[in-house]
């Protein structure tokens, strides 16, 4: 029978995924959407990645996916971001005009960064 050090030895070494959520809501345009699950990226825009770190709102450009730790820079952002449509293909609208967008990886300019935030 295996001793208490060697079992959590073994338990380090499968490096099983940690469920924190580190992001409690997303802004994306003007629509809040509570996080249901966790979120193992949080390489924020600071440059600081801490995988204990939580963030209470990030805000989302719906229309180049650029995201921010707070609502004053994503206001700047806004009014200085170009693009007024969101990337892709709209594939889906509801009655209310929420739409749901398909994003061609290969044929997006969309950045790798914040791309990896949607997947």
């Amino acid at each position: 029978m295996a001793d208490d050090d060697s079992m959590s030895d073994d338990d380090d070494q499968l490096n099983i995924p940690d469920n924190t959520k580190h992001i409690t809501s997303i802004q994306l345009g003007e629509v809040d959407i509570d996080c249901w699950f966790h979120s193992p990226y949080i390489d924020t825009e600071d440059g600081l990645h801490d995988k204990n770190r939580t963030i209470e709102k990030l805000f989302i450009c719906e229309y180049c996916l650029r995201y921010f730790l707070n609502n004053r820079k994503y206001r700047q952002h806004m009014n200085e971001c170009n693009r007024r449509h969101p990337p892709g293909r709209k594939i889906y609208e509801d009655a209310n005009g929420l739409c749901v967008y398909e994003v061609d990886g290969c044929a997006s300019q969309v950045n790798l960064k914040e791309r990896h935030i949607f997947i």
